[in-house]
């Protein structure tokens, strides 16, 4: 699987069905806090803009090692650009529904660079289970040449927390899997409860860092979880939170743990709080 591009930096049921009415409402965000800004040790940085009636309308990524991206939200869909690099790419998504309250079946990706567009360099098909809850995801790269395409599966358990997602290939060499098994949540929101339509605010559902993903699908934050590589478990990845007084992540610490070593960082966050 290629990864053209990580924001923040989006699996599993076998009664996944897509819904038929792709403008069905999503559910009314309500959190006492929306986050502002996330920064990682080593400089990183995520920046959020809202409008008056508390919509995402853009979120800068900033890296001190690569490039800048500006994320803008788009009345059906989304544009990624990047900013300080010699031929910047942009990449535009579209849903065909406002994904802020409606949940797509569809995103077409189109890629610019130089003033040249190559449209649907990308697609993903979204399905959901009756509880409206994404369960199925797949890839289409039918103009990228070589690439292999995949799908992603998501298990939930009743709290509405990813336990289990499943990547594997559609193409190419077919017994190729990715597991990852999510062994504990805690008890408290999300750093992106209060942000509308965040788990569709990605374009990679292939993210080397699967963190993103499990929290953006829960209702609750990850506390361990492995990376399991045909059927080889390969890295285990052990989180601790703490905690603001309305009971959202301030500090998240992450321990990375594989047969080379451990490796530890952090990350802060800030919010606005009612």
């Amino acid at each position: 699987m290629r990864r053209y591009l990580t924001l923040f930096i989006l699996f599993l049921t076998l009664f996944a069905c897509q819904k038929d009415d792709d403008s069905s409402p999503v559910a009314v965000v309500v959190a006492a806090c929306r986050i502002q800004k996330e920064m990682t040790d080593d400089g990183h940085s995520l920046l959020y803009s809202y409008d008056d009636d508390g919509n995402p309308t853009k979120i800068e990524s900033y890296n001190p090692y690569y490039m800048t991206h500006v994320l803008n939200v788009l009345s059906n869909g989304m544009s990624i650009a990047e900013v300080n690099k010699l031929h910047p790419m942009t990449f535009t998504t579209y849903y065909g529904v406002g994904f802020l309250t409606a949940l797509p079946d569809v995103a077409l990706i189109s890629v610019t660079m130089d003033s040249v567009t190559q449209v649907n360099w990308k697609t993903y098909f979204f399905h959901y289970d009756f509880r409206g809850r994404l369960v199925r995801v797949g890839e289409e790269t039918e103009n990228v040449q070589g690439d292999d395409e995949w799908e992603l599966l998501i298990t939930y358990n009743e709290q509405d927390n990813v336990i289990k997602m499943v990547y594997r290939l559609t193409t190419g060499t077919l017994n190729v899997s990715t597991v990852i098994v999510v062994d504990g949540h805690d008890h408290h929101q999300t750093p992106y409860a209060g942000v509308k339509g965040y788990k569709f605010l990605t374009l990679n559902w292939d993210n080397s860092d699967s963190w993103p993903i499990i929290t953006a699908l829960s209702k609750n934050n990850p506390t361990s979880y492995r990376l399991i590589v045909n059927e080889v478990e390969s890295m285990k990845i052990s989180i601790e939170y703490e905690y603001n007084e309305q009971g959202f992540p301030l500090v998240r610490t992450v321990a990375n743990k594989n047969e080379a070593g451990q490796r530890t960082y952090r990350l802060t966050y800030e919010y606005a709080c009612q």
